[in-house]
Protein backbone atom coordinates (compact mmCIF):
# COMPACT_ATOMS: atom_id res chain seq x y z
CA UNK A 1 0.00 0.00 0.00
CA UNK A 2 2.64 2.69 0.68
CA UNK A 3 4.81 1.88 -2.19
CA UNK A 4 1.39 2.12 -4.48
CA UNK A 5 0.46 5.28 -2.12
CA UNK A 6 4.10 6.72 -2.87
CA UNK A 7 3.94 6.26 -6.70
CA UNK A 8 0.35 7.73 -7.45
CA UNK A 9 0.54 11.08 -8.61
CA UNK A 10 -2.33 12.08 -6.40
CA UNK A 11 -1.91 10.75 -3.26
CA UNK A 12 1.32 12.39 -1.54
CA UNK A 13 2.64 10.64 2.17
CA UNK A 14 3.09 13.34 4.60
CA UNK A 15 4.92 12.85 8.16
CA UNK A 16 3.11 13.61 11.78
CA UNK A 17 5.63 16.38 12.35
CA UNK A 18 4.91 19.59 14.13
CA UNK A 19 2.86 21.28 11.39
CA UNK A 20 0.05 18.18 11.90
CA UNK A 21 0.36 18.02 15.80
CA UNK A 22 -0.05 22.28 15.93
CA UNK A 23 -3.30 21.46 13.78
CA UNK A 24 -4.97 18.85 15.61
CA UNK A 25 -8.35 19.26 16.57
CA UNK A 26 -9.62 18.22 19.87
CA UNK A 27 -13.61 17.59 18.83
CA UNK A 28 -12.86 14.30 16.84
CA UNK A 29 -11.28 10.60 18.24
CA UNK A 30 -7.36 10.97 18.08
CA UNK A 31 -6.82 9.17 14.93
CA UNK A 32 -9.55 10.82 13.38
CA UNK A 33 -7.94 14.03 14.19
CA UNK A 34 -4.35 13.26 13.09
CA UNK A 35 -5.99 12.36 9.81
CA UNK A 36 -7.85 15.68 9.84
CA UNK A 37 -5.05 17.89 10.73
CA UNK A 38 -2.73 16.44 8.09
CA UNK A 39 -5.46 17.61 5.22
CA UNK A 40 -5.40 20.94 7.04
CA UNK A 41 -2.08 21.12 6.63
CA UNK A 42 -1.94 20.79 3.08
CA UNK A 43 -4.97 23.37 2.78
CA UNK A 44 -4.12 26.19 5.45
CA UNK A 45 -0.43 25.74 5.23
CA UNK A 46 0.41 24.81 2.45
CA UNK A 47 -2.20 26.49 -0.07
CA UNK A 48 -3.26 23.05 -1.90
CA UNK A 49 -6.76 22.23 -2.79
CA UNK A 50 -6.84 19.27 0.18
CA UNK A 51 -9.37 17.01 1.05
CA UNK A 52 -9.61 14.07 3.04
CA UNK A 53 -11.18 10.39 1.77
CA UNK A 54 -13.29 9.49 4.56
CA UNK A 55 -16.77 7.82 5.53
CA UNK A 56 -16.38 9.53 9.51
CA UNK A 57 -19.38 11.25 10.09
CA UNK A 58 -17.52 13.65 12.58
CA UNK A 59 -14.93 14.76 9.91
CA UNK A 60 -17.37 15.28 8.25
CA UNK A 61 -19.84 17.09 10.37
CA UNK A 62 -16.79 19.49 11.65
CA UNK A 63 -16.71 21.19 8.23
CA UNK A 64 -12.81 21.57 9.04
CA UNK A 65 -11.83 20.19 5.79
CA UNK A 66 -13.42 18.87 2.33
CA UNK A 67 -13.89 15.31 2.46
CA UNK A 68 -14.89 12.77 -0.33
CA UNK A 69 -16.92 9.45 0.14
Amino acid sequence: MLSQAANSSNCIVYPLDEEVVSQIPTNINIHDAIIAATGLVFKDLMGQDAAIVTKDELIKRSNLIRTIW
